[in-house]
């Protein structure tokens, strides 16, 4: 003790500031758990982010409230009351957005994970407390720093209100977008969406304020769409499908001069041995086979069937396609267009001199 006691003395700090660099301290070390407990807010926000803001923030107030004190700055106070404003402003954040989203949002099961994803009611309740958690953060470090008057004055204001305008189609378009696709409450994490403008087929994974995150159900990568680009836009919602499963389809393309009965039970035959293979596709709601189009060189036949898995559309696609061409080489019945036209040779310099 007597060792640490004279290590210390010779410091320029006082007992309050040592109070203040233990909260600093403190703060720091816990950083891993305030960021993780809070985590299940806001599942596109990683813990490592959430983690590292937290730190930045905690060593950059210790960086200059040290600062200060070694300079003998007279600001000390100031420093240190603003410091621990802004830790305890982050961690009412949080605390906000948890309440709001255990309170009002909902849990989803996707992918054998647990997401907790917000609702029209739980976004609006976060938006509300935001705001007045950072009025009293700006109206509080005014009277910190003894700067109230600012308020009395138009310059301050003035330039807010130029920078909110500046700003709004940045930000605006995108809220008030999110808060109406929140309030139909029909894009929900776990809902496959086909987006044929954006060439995008996926599952929707969370909707926030300002944009829609949609896992692609092909490269499986995460895709951030703004939320004006969803209300502008037709959004098939592929899930809300009836008991039996969403009805998709292939096409083939068969040649002419075979029989309708032939072709019917190749098609079948194919549905049934894709069923063996692929579980995604439901074997109780019986294939329908029609022509769609009677070409100039084959017919389009349409073979449609049922997914019982939404999230394995692809998978059954490519399993049909796959086994139509092994059944194609087993009957003999080809998928390709057939060639119904010959191209002539051009007659050899000879000949047309014979002639």
């Amino acid at each position: 003790m007597e060792f640490i006691h004279s290590w210390l003395t010779p410091l320029p700090f006082n007992s309050f500031d040592y109070f203040i660099i233990s909260i600093n301290a403190i703060v720091f070390l816990l950083s891993r758990y305030v960021a993780s407990i809070f985590i299940v807010g806001r599942s596109q926000q990683s813990i490592s982010q959430r983690l590292w803001l937290l730190r930045t923030l905690n060593l950059f107030l210790f960086i200059l409230y040290v600062g200060a004190v070694f300079f003998e700055l007279k600001v000390v106070p100031k420093i240190s009351q603003t410091g621990l404003l802004l830790l305890f402003a982050y961690v009412a954040n949080q605390l906000i957005s948890y309440w709001a989203i255990k309170k009002h949002g909902r849990i989803k099961q996707l992918e054998d994970k647990e997401i907790h994803s917000d609702t029209y009611t739980s976004e609006t309740v976060s938006l509300i407390g935001g705001f007045v958690l950072l009025m009293v953060v700006v109206l509080t470090t005014l009277n910190i720093w003894g700067v109230e008057s600012w308020l009395q004055t138009t310059s301050v204001l003035g330039g807010i209100i130029v920078m909110v305008f500046f700003t709004k189609e940045y930000w605006v378009g995108d809220m008030i977008a999110g808060l109406i696709i929140l309030y139909n409450d029909q894009l929900q994490p776990g809902t496959v969406v086909r987006i044929k403008d954006k060439n995008i087929l996926g599952v929707v994974l969370q909707v926030t304020l300002t944009q829609t995150v949609i896992r692609d159900l092909i490269q499986k990568h995460e895709i951030l769409v703004p939320n004006t680009a969803i209300r502008n836009t037709t959004v098939e919602l592929l899930s809300n499908s009836p008991k039996s499963g969403l009805s998709d389809y292939v096409d083939f393309k068969i040649g002419y001069g075979l029989e309708f009965e032939k072709v019917e039970s190749f098609l079948t035959t194919i549905w049934e041995k894709a069923c063996e293979r692929e579980n995604a596709i439901n074997n109780e709601a019986k294939p329908r086979i029609t022509i769609i189009d009677n070409g100039d060189h084959a017919v389009t036949w349409r073979l449609y069937f049922n997914i019982g898995n939404i999230f394995k559309l692809l998978e059954a696609r490519n399993t049909i396609n796959r086994v139509a061409y092994i059944c194609s080489i087993e009957e003999g019945i080809g998928l390709n267009t057939p060639l119904t036209h010959e191209l002539l040779k051009a007659p050899t310099p000879n000949k047309l001199s014979r002639r």
